[in-house]
């Protein structure tokens, strides 16, 4: 399904709004009347350069320019700043962000020269805004922060829900749904104890707990805030917050499959967008539209609404966004694909998935990562790209690992739960306090009993608690004990194995190799060993971090292996690896190195006291459930003399890997196996491990 594109409400709003767009008409009319080119002229230019933000961001632009040349001209440095912050917002309007900070900046500077603290804190709250707008959400925050402890400071209550909301904001769109949650509750109730549920602010509350309710997949509660935002917002006539909540119910409707109303929703938005000038919106609108046509497999109409919005959201560095778009755009040329066009397209959805995750990366918003890192993982193994599909699958996994955390839809259940207490709580001590005088006589009879009752339910309750908690902490230590031992295993396992692969005694053969090259006057031969072994070492560094990985990286380092010993053994060694038909190495997973020890035991103690050349087979085969594996060789065996006695062929690297083996079983329903059998001539070593593959 296709990304969903808006403008989160809160943010498109400013801080010291009025009440209702409606005086425009009227400040013009008294503008009109006034004749001289005074401060009262300024003043309200700088009012109509305000409400134009909302509905007509061009005009807006060019009143805001007509009140900073009369400020100049009047020298009226007080009205200039004012007019300085219009054009600003009137600039972020348009999607002119870096001329916005620029005005920012400049009206910062004259507050902090006036030692206007509120003032300086407003700027700096409408920088975040537009940081926002530009997807750089860390920066956004950080102003916001900033914001809010002057207002804290300031005691000004009013202000600090505007930025409890934008913060609020800031952590649903990077997926933080908990932390939105709270500060969005934070903000609704500053604005009901201040009794301004008819405000403007609230009603952005409101559309954004429904943006919130979507996300977390409760479409029905998501449309009741929308629906009563709506309401708000068309009595006091905002045309972008109208615009904002037709996308956001074209989005719930998307969501429940009624595409064609989603359609009309975006259509509706798109065309009171285009009134107000808005480029951000515009684009939302035509991707939102794009998408929805994608869930009605018009594929072709679907690419080109999306195909339209791209030179926007790049103008206005839009970057959550315009990932969004080319997720968008992969998936539709996917479906292209599977209608049986040409191949070429799913080339091209490839890239589009490509670009989606560079972008959806560089501003960290994990859910667009993620989406985006799954349909790649899907296009590459279609395309035969098998080893680049298996890592984009991997990033995914571990995005939705993340994104899973970060839910807690049931941390986000108490917190409502704890806001409707609250709000309970405080209509009962309202009321309490209406009753006071009537009911003091009552209380006072009541008081004993009430006093007895309440420390009784307290013992109890704490009692409970005490034998919960203590349950609960015994269960957490069993629990955490043994799942410390299990991965402590698991890494002393592995430490283990990467000590054995290239134990002292083959580093310090090979380092004697090399001085005999070099005394016969063979450096180059001597550098090319080094440079091998220095591969080896390096790729079973790589190795030791992972679980498993494929098969034909495995048998590439057997072989680079055997051919360093080869060299080292001048030429006594000749071997042979065979990967069954029925396995796909680029498709198929293996513990690393975890035939390697068997295979150094073959080409050390194979010879015994001998001199004879040793040549080892390795078979990789699958049988059921199972990967089986055998490392056989023609050397001494185990017997000497007709007597079974074990010699140093049971090495350490045997040790280590039944140990690996051991750790695998308990991660595994499958279990695997090792058996060491003694043939007529040589040793044959039988390893059965679970089968498993990268897709």
């Amino acid at each position: 399904m296709g990304g969903r594109f808006f403008v989160i409400l809160c943010c498109g709003v400013m801080l010291h709004c009025p009440a209702q767009v409606k005086k425009i008409d009227s400040l013009k009319n008294l503008l009109r009347t006034h004749d001289q080119k005074d401060s009262i002229f300024l003043d309200l230019l700088n009012e109509i350069a305000w409400y134009q933000c909302f509905n007509n961001a061009h005009k807006g632009l060019k009143t805001a320019d007509q009140a900073i040349k009369l400020a100049q001209k009047l020298h009226d440095n007080g009205r200039l700043v004012t007019a300085y912050s219009r054009k600003a917002i009137n600039l972020n309007t348009l999607g002119q962000d870096s001329l916005a900070l620029a005005y920012y900046d400049r009206v910062i500077t004259i507050h902090k020269k006036n030692g206007d603290s509120i003032r300086v804190a407003r700027t700096v709250f409408n920088k975040g805004i537009v940081y926002f707008n530009r997807s750089d959400y860390l920066h956004s925050t950080a102003h916001y922060q900033r914001a809010l402890s002057i207002f804290k400071t300031e005691q000004d209550t009013l202000l600090m829900a505007k930025v409890y909301n934008s913060i609020g904001i800031n952590e649903m769109t990077l997926a933080n749904y908990p932390k939105a949650l709270t500060s969005y509750l934070q903000a609704a109730r500053i604005y009901e104890k201040a009794n301004e549920t008819a405000s403007l602010d609230y009603a952005n509350i409101l559309n954004n707990l429904g943006l919130l309710q979507a996300h977390l997949g409760d479409l029905d509660e998501a449309l009741m805030y929308e629906t009563r935002a709506l309401e708000h917002f068309k009595k006091l006539g905002y045309k972008e917050q109208i615009a904002n909540v037709f996308t956001n119910l074209g989005n719930i409707y998307k969501d429940k499959t009624q595409v064609d109303e989603a359609i009309n929703y975006y259509n509706d938005a798109l065309v009171l967008m285009r009134e107000i000038g808005n480029k951000i919106g515009i684009a939302n609108a035509l991707c939102n539209i794009g998408a929805t046509y994608i869930l009605k497999d018009e594929l072709e109409r679907a690419i080109t609404y999306l195909d339209s919005t791209r030179p926007m959201y790049e103008e206005t560095n839009n970057t959550t966004n315009l990932a969004q778009l080319h997720q968008s755009l992969g998936e539709a040329y996917t479906q292209l694909h599977f209608k049986g066009h040409k191949k070429k397209y799913l080339a091209t959805a490839e890239n589009h998935f490509k670009k989606a995750t560079t972008l959806a990366n560089n501003v960290g918003i994990l859910n667009v990562s993620y989406n985006a890192y799954e349909s790649l993982a899907h296009t590459l193994s279609l395309r035969g790209k098998y080893k680049e599909a298996f890592e984009a699958d991997e990033m995914a996994m571990l995005l939705k690992d993340s994104l899973d955390m970060m839910s807690q839809k049931e941390e986000s259940a108490r917190l409502e739960i704890a806001y409707a207490y609250a709000q309970k709580e405080d209509l009962l001590r309202s009321q309490q306090q209406k009753n006071e005088a009537q009911a003091q006589l009552e209380i006072n009879k009541q008081k004993d009993k009430l006093r007895t009752f309440i420390i009784g339910a307290a013992i109890a309750g704490i009692a409970l608690f005490i034998i919960w908690f203590l349950n609960k902490r015994k269960r957490e230590a069993r629990a955490d004990k043994e799942r410390a031992e299990h991965e402590l295993q698991i890494a002393k396992t592995q430490l283990k194995a990467l000590q054995a692969q290239l134990n002292p005694h083959f580093m310090f053969n090979s380092m004697n190799a090399v001085s005999a090259f070099i005394l016969h006057k063979n450096p180059e031969e001597a550098l090319d060993f080094l440079a091998k072994m220095a591969g080896l070492i390096r790729r079973t560094l790589q190795n030791s971090e992972k679980q498993v990985i494929l098969i034909e990286d495995e048998v590439q380092f057997m072989r680079d292996y055997i051919s360093l010993e080869i060299i080292r053994a001048q030429g006594k060694i000749t071997y042979d690896i065979q990967v069954a038909e029925n396995l796909d190495p680029e498709d198929t997973l293996i513990p690393p190195s975890i035939l390697q020890p068997f295979i150094e035991n073959s080409i050390w103690h194979g010879p015994g006291n001998t001199n004879r050349d040793i040549h080892i087979s390795v078979a990789i085969n699958r049988e059921g459930d199972h990967l089986f594996c055998v490392v056989e060789d023609n050397g001494v065996g185990r017997s000497l003399n007709g007597h079974q006695k074990k010699t140093k062929r049971e090495s350490m690297g045997f040790k280590i890997t039944k140990s690996r083996i051991e750790t695998i079983n308990r991660m595994h329903k499958i279990q695997a196996s090792l058996k060491l059998i003694d043939s007529e001539q040589g040793l044959r070593v039988e390893m059965k491990l679970p089968y498993q593959q990268a897709f």
